[in-house]
């Protein structure tokens, strides 16, 4: 697919995008494959461990923010 002039002549498209003298190579891509693997990783996630991290971030963080002091 080639790219509009403008486009070509941008300093972003630079040697390490995926084009050959303004000209794009369209990769195929299995989407399924992809999906079942993020649903095999996701699986084996420990979603209680994140939630509490984040919980005791969030807390940390608004501690920080209001200055609150423990007794």
């Amino acid at each position: 697919m080639e790219m509009p002039s403008a486009r070509r002549n941008d300093e972003r498209c630079d040697e390490s995008t995926d084009s050959v003298k303004g000209m794009f190579i369209l990769k195929k891509t299995n989407l399924q494959a992809l999906l079942q693997e993020a649903i095999k990783k996701a699986k084996i996630v420990d979603h209680n461990e994140i939630e509490w991290k984040i919980e005791e971030e969030s807390n940390r963080l608004a501690e920080k923010r209001f200055d609150v002091n423990h007794r």
